[in-house]
């Protein structure tokens, strides 16, 4: 665990450096800052902290595969809405998402002696299941048992659908491709745009699937922080370690960039690159009302790597 805080550390650095080159001359007077914010954000590449006394009971079965790529789209689309809901609180009924003939459900436990299953324990699960997954390489049918102080409270499953029936939740949203620049527009509140664009660095190639985890990661980060709380700067890692998120709000009077809108960002950015096998480095821009608040960029680690190897 030292170590994976070294990485950290050292992606900090990282990341205030390449966001200096890349920011305004005065945006980056205000880079100083970063490393008073970036620690509370970025994530330890182990998921969020644990409520007192949670644990869980995790099952791979692996004689029945499933697509690394659907199951990583599944598990965005539930974190997210269950991001967008206060950290703390209680689950009201079944959550779920199914689209690519994969289906998640997180789902309270019936027990009489059940304790009640709270939004906290939903990511928290979700993300350490995905974690063991992918550390070993593993996709397929699985599930979570989550208990607190050895009290069940719910239950994650990720299984197969018959073709033709999924599709429930919609991930629809508007891209206009503008040539050298790309354009996101949320579904959900039109005033909301991501720009995006190629980085242009040489041999900046990545792999959809880190580009899957490293949203996931990220919104696992983003879910303790209420949707209205402003967002100064946020980073996360994929859990391969190569590559990386990062956003800062570019003002500092009203509107300011919220972890709502980083939270939205971290789904439909990736999701667009994934779907339209974007697979480079990017810079990002984060607009509300033709105000630009945010800028960011998706880019590999050599840090890490140089670090790892």
């Amino acid at each position: 665990m030292q170590s994976r805080l070294f990485l950290v550390l050292l992606l900090l650095y990282y990341l205030v450096f390449i966001l200096a080159l890349s920011t305004s001359p005065q945006a980056a007077q205000n880079l100083t800052s970063l490393s008073n914010h970036l620690p509370l954000n970025i994530s330890s590449l182990a998921g969020p902290p644990p409520p007192p006394g949670f644990s869980g009971i995790f099952t791979l079965q692996t004689r029945k595969p499933l697509s690394e790529a659907a199951i990583y789209v599944n598990a965005i689309d539930l974190m997210y809405r269950v991001a967008q809901k206060p950290w703390e609180d209680v689950t009201e009924g079944d959550v779920s998402a199914d689209v690519q003939n994969v289906e998640i459900v997180a789902t309270r436990s019936e027990l009489l002696t059940s304790k009640p299953l709270r939004n906290s324990h939903i990511v928290l699960g979700l993300y350490l299941l995905i974690f063991k997954m992918a550390r070993r390489s593993q996709w397929c049918y699985a599930g979570c048992f989550m208990f607190i102080d050895s009290i069940r409270t719910g239950e994650i499953t990720i299984d197969s659908i018959e073709s033709g029936i999924a599709n429930s939740t919609d991930m629809d949203f508007t891209i206009d491709d503008l040539g050298d620049w790309w354009e996101i527009i949320d579904p959900e509140d039109s005033s909301f745009k991501i720009t995006y664009e190629y980085d242009g660095r040489p041999f900046a190639q990545i792999s959809k699937q880190d580009v899957l985890s490293v949203a996931l990661d990220g919104l696992a980060t983003a879910a303790q922080a209420t949707s209205e709380s402003p967002c100064t700067d946020f980073a996360a890692i994929s859990q391969s370690g190569d590559l990386a998120i990062a956003v800062r709000g570019v003002r500092t009077g009203w509107p300011r960039l919220s972890y709502d809108l980083v939270k939205k960002m971290l789904r439909l950015l990736p999701l667009d690159m994934y779907r339209n096998s974007r697979n480079c480095e990017v810079t990002f821009g984060l607009y509300y009302d033709g105000n630009q608040l945010g800028s960011g960029f998706i880019r590999r680690t050599p840090v890490l790597d140089s670090t790892t190897a």
